[in-house]
C-alpha cells in the first residue's frame, strides 16, 4: 500500500516549475530502503488522499532539509 504526504510548513515547485526534478529526486532519495522513518502527522489525509506531515530520518527533518537546500520555502497556512 501506498501513502502519499503533503509536507508540513513547506512549499517546493510544482511539475513544471524550475527545481521540480531536483527536489523530487531529494524527497525520492531521502531514506535508504531500510531505514527507520519517522513521520509526524498533522491532520487526516485531505481530499487528494495525501496526510500532513513532517518526515524525519536519523534525527533530521526532510521538511528543514529541502528549506536549507533552496528547494522549498516556509508556507504556514493561518
Amino acid at each position: 500500500m501506498e501513502t502519499r504526504f503533503r509536507l508540513y510548513g513547506i512549499n517546493t515547485p510544482e511539475r513544471g516549475q524550475p527545481n521540480y526534478a531536483t527536489a523530487t529526486a531529494m524527497v525520492n532519495g531521502w531514506a535508504e530502503p531500510g531505514n527507520t522513518v519517522l513521520i509526524k502527522t498533522f491532520k487526516s489525509a485531505d481530499k487528494y488522499g495525501r496526510w500532513l506531515a513532517e518526515i524525519w530520518v536519523e534525527g533530521v527533518s526532510l521538511n528543514v532539509a529541502l528549506i536549507h537546500s533552496k528547494l522549498a520555502v516556509p508556507y504556514m497556512v493561518g
